[in-house]
Protein backbone atom coordinates (compact mmCIF):
# COMPACT_ATOMS: atom_id res chain seq x y z
CA UNK A 1 0.00 0.00 0.00
CA UNK A 2 1.31 3.43 -0.94
CA UNK A 3 1.73 6.07 1.75
CA UNK A 4 -0.18 9.34 1.58
CA UNK A 5 2.97 11.36 0.82
CA UNK A 6 4.34 9.11 -1.92
CA UNK A 7 3.74 10.44 -5.44
CA UNK A 8 1.63 8.27 -7.72
CA UNK A 9 3.58 5.98 -10.03
CA UNK A 10 4.15 7.45 -13.48
CA UNK A 11 4.60 6.02 -16.94
CA UNK A 12 6.63 8.32 -19.24
CA UNK A 13 5.09 8.99 -22.66
CA UNK A 14 7.27 11.76 -24.13
CA UNK A 15 9.94 14.27 -23.20
CA UNK A 16 11.31 16.64 -25.79
CA UNK A 17 12.09 20.19 -26.77
CA UNK A 18 9.52 21.93 -28.95
CA UNK A 19 9.82 25.36 -30.61
CA UNK A 20 7.04 27.56 -29.24
CA UNK A 21 5.90 31.14 -29.70
CA UNK A 22 5.39 32.65 -26.24
CA UNK A 23 2.70 35.33 -26.04
CA UNK A 24 3.00 37.01 -22.66
CA UNK A 25 1.22 40.14 -21.37
CA UNK A 26 3.05 43.45 -21.82
CA UNK A 27 5.85 41.76 -23.80
CA UNK A 28 6.49 41.16 -27.45
CA UNK A 29 5.92 37.65 -28.73
CA UNK A 30 9.13 35.65 -28.58
CA UNK A 31 10.31 32.35 -29.96
CA UNK A 32 11.52 29.89 -27.37
CA UNK A 33 12.15 26.21 -26.99
CA UNK A 34 10.05 24.62 -24.28
CA UNK A 35 10.55 21.19 -22.79
CA UNK A 36 7.34 19.21 -23.00
CA UNK A 37 7.04 16.27 -20.60
CA UNK A 38 4.08 13.92 -20.87
CA UNK A 39 3.46 11.09 -18.40
CA UNK A 40 0.58 8.85 -17.41
CA UNK A 41 -0.18 8.51 -13.74
CA UNK A 42 -2.92 6.82 -11.77
CA UNK A 43 -5.06 8.75 -9.32
CA UNK A 44 -6.41 7.39 -6.09
CA UNK A 45 -8.97 6.26 -4.95
CA UNK A 46 -10.59 5.52 -8.37
CA UNK A 47 -7.42 4.22 -10.09
CA UNK A 48 -8.22 6.50 -13.01
CA UNK A 49 -5.47 7.17 -15.55
CA UNK A 50 -4.43 10.81 -15.83
CA UNK A 51 -2.30 12.31 -18.56
CA UNK A 52 0.04 14.90 -17.03
CA UNK A 53 1.62 17.46 -19.35
CA UNK A 54 4.28 19.88 -18.17
CA UNK A 55 5.84 22.80 -20.05
CA UNK A 56 9.17 24.23 -18.86
CA UNK A 57 11.89 26.45 -20.29
CA UNK A 58 15.59 25.70 -19.77
CA UNK A 59 16.37 29.42 -20.13
CA UNK A 60 13.73 30.50 -17.57
CA UNK A 61 13.69 28.40 -14.39
CA UNK A 62 10.44 29.97 -13.22
CA UNK A 63 8.41 29.10 -16.31
CA UNK A 64 6.22 26.13 -15.39
CA UNK A 65 2.83 25.24 -16.80
CA UNK A 66 0.99 22.03 -16.01
CA UNK A 67 -2.12 20.24 -17.17
CA UNK A 68 -3.68 17.05 -15.83
CA UNK A 69 -6.25 15.42 -18.11
CA UNK A 70 -8.33 12.58 -16.73
CA UNK A 71 -10.30 10.34 -19.04
CA UNK A 72 -13.49 12.17 -18.02
CA UNK A 73 -11.95 15.58 -18.73
CA UNK A 74 -10.64 14.32 -22.06
CA UNK A 75 -14.18 13.57 -23.22
CA UNK A 76 -15.08 17.23 -22.66
CA UNK A 77 -12.03 18.38 -24.66
CA UNK A 78 -12.82 15.81 -27.36
CA UNK A 79 -16.39 17.07 -27.71
CA UNK A 80 -15.48 20.78 -27.58
CA UNK A 81 -12.71 20.48 -30.20
CA UNK A 82 -14.15 17.69 -32.38
CA UNK A 83 -11.16 15.43 -31.70
CA UNK A 84 -11.49 12.09 -33.45
CA UNK A 85 -9.17 9.95 -31.30
CA UNK A 86 -9.92 8.29 -27.97
CA UNK A 87 -8.09 8.83 -24.66
CA UNK A 88 -5.54 5.98 -25.02
CA UNK A 89 -4.60 7.17 -28.54
CA UNK A 90 -4.51 10.89 -27.70
CA UNK A 91 -0.95 11.04 -26.27
CA UNK A 92 0.64 9.51 -29.39
CA UNK A 93 -1.33 11.84 -31.69
CA UNK A 94 -0.37 14.83 -29.54
CA UNK A 95 3.29 13.77 -29.77
CA UNK A 96 2.89 13.51 -33.57
CA UNK A 97 1.72 17.14 -33.63
CA UNK A 98 4.67 18.21 -31.46
CA UNK A 99 7.09 16.39 -33.80
CA UNK A 100 5.53 18.13 -36.79
CA UNK A 101 6.17 21.46 -35.04
CA UNK A 102 9.81 20.42 -34.51
CA UNK A 103 10.26 19.33 -38.13
CA UNK A 104 8.56 22.44 -39.56
CA UNK A 105 10.66 24.80 -37.46
CA UNK A 106 13.88 23.02 -38.44
CA UNK A 107 13.24 22.86 -42.18
CA UNK A 108 10.98 25.75 -43.18
CA UNK A 109 11.33 29.52 -43.18
CA UNK A 110 7.59 29.83 -42.54
CA UNK A 111 6.74 26.72 -40.52
CA UNK A 112 3.56 24.91 -41.46
CA UNK A 113 2.99 23.62 -37.92
CA UNK A 114 3.46 26.06 -35.04
CA UNK A 115 3.04 25.61 -31.30
CA UNK A 116 2.21 28.65 -29.20
CA UNK A 117 1.62 29.37 -25.53
CA UNK A 118 -0.59 32.39 -24.97
CA UNK A 119 -1.07 33.96 -21.56
CA UNK A 120 -2.82 37.08 -22.88
CA UNK A 121 -6.38 36.22 -21.79
CA UNK A 122 -5.65 35.09 -18.25
CA UNK A 123 -5.73 31.32 -18.84
CA UNK A 124 -2.48 29.99 -20.35
CA UNK A 125 -3.44 28.23 -23.58
CA UNK A 126 -1.18 25.95 -25.60
CA UNK A 127 -2.16 25.73 -29.27
CA UNK A 128 -0.86 23.67 -32.17
CA UNK A 129 -1.74 25.42 -35.42
CA UNK A 130 -1.29 24.42 -39.05
CA UNK A 131 -0.96 27.17 -41.65
CA UNK A 132 -1.96 26.71 -45.26
CA UNK A 133 -2.37 29.30 -48.04
CA UNK A 134 -6.03 29.78 -47.13
CA UNK A 135 -6.09 29.94 -43.32
CA UNK A 136 -4.68 28.83 -39.99
CA UNK A 137 -6.23 25.72 -38.46
CA UNK A 138 -5.92 25.06 -34.75
CA UNK A 139 -5.57 21.30 -34.33
CA UNK A 140 -5.45 21.37 -30.55
CA UNK A 141 -5.97 23.93 -27.82
CA UNK A 142 -5.19 23.01 -24.19
CA UNK A 143 -5.68 25.20 -21.13
CA UNK A 144 -2.79 24.96 -18.70
CA UNK A 145 -2.27 26.15 -15.15
CA UNK A 146 0.69 28.40 -14.35
CA UNK A 147 2.93 27.01 -11.64
CA UNK A 148 2.58 28.72 -8.26
CA UNK A 149 5.54 29.18 -5.88
CA UNK A 150 5.10 25.77 -4.26
CA UNK A 151 4.86 23.96 -7.63
CA UNK A 152 7.92 25.79 -8.98
CA UNK A 153 9.90 24.92 -5.84
CA UNK A 154 8.92 21.23 -6.15
CA UNK A 155 9.87 21.27 -9.82
CA UNK A 156 13.24 22.92 -9.18
CA UNK A 157 13.96 20.58 -6.26
CA UNK A 158 13.22 17.60 -8.51
CA UNK A 159 15.49 19.02 -11.22
CA UNK A 160 18.28 19.52 -8.68
CA UNK A 161 17.91 15.94 -7.42
CA UNK A 162 18.03 14.63 -11.03
CA UNK A 163 21.13 16.72 -11.69
CA UNK A 164 22.86 15.35 -8.58
CA UNK A 165 22.09 11.77 -9.63
CA UNK A 166 23.44 12.38 -13.16
CA UNK A 167 26.54 14.12 -11.78
CA UNK A 168 27.20 11.25 -9.38
CA UNK A 169 26.92 8.75 -12.24
CA UNK A 170 29.20 10.78 -14.49
CA UNK A 171 31.85 11.40 -11.81
CA UNK A 172 31.72 8.70 -9.16
CA UNK A 173 33.65 9.57 -6.07
CA UNK A 174 36.65 7.32 -5.56
CA UNK A 175 36.72 5.33 -2.34
CA UNK A 176 38.61 7.07 0.41
CA UNK A 177 41.83 5.38 1.41
CA UNK A 178 41.72 3.96 4.87
CA UNK A 179 44.01 5.75 7.29
CA UNK A 180 47.10 3.85 8.19
CA UNK A 181 47.32 2.69 11.80
CA UNK A 182 49.53 4.79 14.00
CA UNK A 183 52.56 2.95 15.46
Amino acid sequence: MMSESAPPPTDPVYSGEVPVILKLPEREDRHSTLTVDIVYSTTQPRNQKVLQIQLTDESDSYLLYTLDISEDEFHTIKTDQSILVDFPTFPSKFVELLRQCQASAASEEHPRFVASLSCLCGTPTFNVTESNPFRQLTHLSLRFVAGNDAAIKRHLAGRLADFKVRAARAHPTPPRPEPEPQP
